[in-house]
């Protein structure tokens, strides 16, 4: 059986690389994830999620019992190692070059259209 207290600790850290990793402010797990969104892929959501369930669960004696250790650790060295391989700097040009290709994307067809639109006109 695991721990409150380390369930607890697991939730900081996890926390605390989220904040560091992606550029949050949260102050728990479930609030960072919600956050994050889809930032987070599918796979580290549901890692995640497998801890923010056993923090609901460590409280209830009962729902307690049902808790398994060693999916917990999983999920929480998957999700530490995916946070631990993101660079935040590389993010950020990735979605720089993102949003300046698609402008130049949209000038390209809207010189284009005036282009075709001057053709048609009998301006050019």
């Amino acid at each position: 059986m695991i721990e409150a207290r380390k369930l607890k600790e697991m939730e900081c850290q996890l926390c605390t690389l989220m904040n560091e990793r992606l550029g949050l402010s949260q102050t728990s797990l479930a609030k960072a994830v919600a956050r994050a969104g889809r930032r987070l892929p599918a796979r580290q959501r549901a890692n995640a999620q497998c801890v923010i369930d056993a923090l609901g669960k460590v409280e209830h004696p009962l729902l307690y019992a049902q808790l398994s250790e060693a999916n917990i650790h999983t999920a929480e060295a998957r999700l530490t190692e995916y946070l631990s391989s993101i660079d935040r700097k590389k993010l950020q040009i990735d979605r720089l070059i993102k949003i300046t290709s698609s402008l130049a994307f949209n000038l390209l067809v809207l010189a284009a259209i005036v282009i075709v639109l001057l053709r048609l006109r009998g301006f050019v």
